[in-house]
């Protein structure tokens, strides 16, 4: 008798079990069992579809009745996305609206300007609707040498991040050239962005 086989004789409870520890080891791998049986289905999709990177072409082909299903899936079952380019707004905004149980949102900008220097205002709808949507900001560069005021008098955030809904913040890995007294920079940096210490994942 094949693995899959011995599977899918499980009861459901230690197949949800199974499940939960694959995904948390390498979620790739649950691709390949829950297409043993309808039984393995309907317990993998819920773990496959938890985390999504949102593009331009999801936005597109979401209202198109092929993938209708895959993307009620994902609705229903996602709890993290990931942004990473430039989308149209009004939709995102839109898609994201209709998540079930979305837990947190990471703007990843790896590339330089690869989404702009602002958070959309449309999607500030999205925190203003659910206060419990956490927001994760990737990779924000700044010069030290740039910001204002990083001896004397108050500090000033610079305006690109006084855009993002900072009571959502619950992470912030920061890309700085740092030329002169980081640990200053630093604390005078979160204390203007009113964001816990505890929130930096550090400069890279």
């Amino acid at each position: 008798m094949t693995t899959l086989a011995v599977l899918d004789q499980l009861g459901p409870e230690i197949l949800l079990l199974i499940c939960d520890q694959l995904y948390s080891i390498s979620p790739e791998s649950l691709s390949h069992p829950r297409l043993a049986s309808r039984k393995l289905n309907e317990i993998a999709i819920p773990f496959i579809r938890r985390n999504m990177t949102l593009r331009k072409d999801i936005l597109e082909f979401s209202s198109k009745a092929f993938v209708k299903h895959v993307i009620r899936m994902i609705h229903l079952h996602g709890r993290h996305v990931v942004i990473k380019s430039v989308l149209d707004w009004d939709l995102a905004a839109g898609f994201m609206m209709k998540f079930r149980c979305l837990k947190t949102l990471t703007w990843e900008n790896r590339a330089p300007s690869a989404l702009g220097t602002c958070f959309p205002e449309r999607l500030k709808k999205c925190f203003e609707e659910s206060r419990n949507l956490g927001l994760g900001v990737a990779y924000c560069g700044y010069e030290s040498d740039s910001m204002i005021n990083l001896n004397d008098g108050p500090f000033e955030i610079p305006s690109a991040l006084r855009s993002f809904p900072a009571a959502n913040l619950v992470s912030l890995t920061l890309s700085i050239l740092l030329r002169s007294k980081p640990v200053n920079t630093l604390q005078k940096f979160l204390a203007a962005f009113d964001t816990p210490t505890d929130a930096l994942e550090g400069p890279t």
